[in-house]
């Protein structure tokens, strides 16, 4: 929370258009994927890699660093429009990818804490 909240304020400071992508706008089965066809998919599997990844250097800590993660990317997408930076660029802050995002993190945790009872 604080992390958003910081960036937030950065945000405002620079002066840049904050873009909100409407819920009814935003669809579950969006097709506009960069790696995957679907978009939603695309940020559960990555979020989900993401968070073991984090775990793995930070036991602890981990799933809300990839949290912080998933939510800068969200920021990221609503304050740089993908008609002025391209791929890079998103169509504003998406709840639904936050969703995504947070299942993601939820089920790499799980994965994980499954593979090291396995192994």
């Amino acid at each position: 929370m604080k992390a958003m909240i910081l960036v937030l304020v950065m945000v405002s400071f620079a002066g840049a258009e904050i873009r909100n992508l409407s819920w009814h706008k935003d669809k579950f089965n969006s097709s506009n994927g960069m790696f995957l066809k679907y978009d939603k998919v695309e940020h559960f599997i990555w979020m989900g890699t993401t968070t073991m990844v984090c775990e793995h250097y930070f036991p602890k800590k981990g799933w809300k660093y990839a949290i912080v993660i998933g939510l800068a990317n969200e920021v990221k997408d609503s304050i740089m429009p993908w008609e002025k930076y391209g791929e890079i660029g998103g169509e504003g802050f998406s709840s639904k990818d936050m969703l995504a995002n947070i299942g993601g993190v939820v089920a790499g945790h799980y994965l994980n804490k499954l593979i090291k009872k396995l192994f």
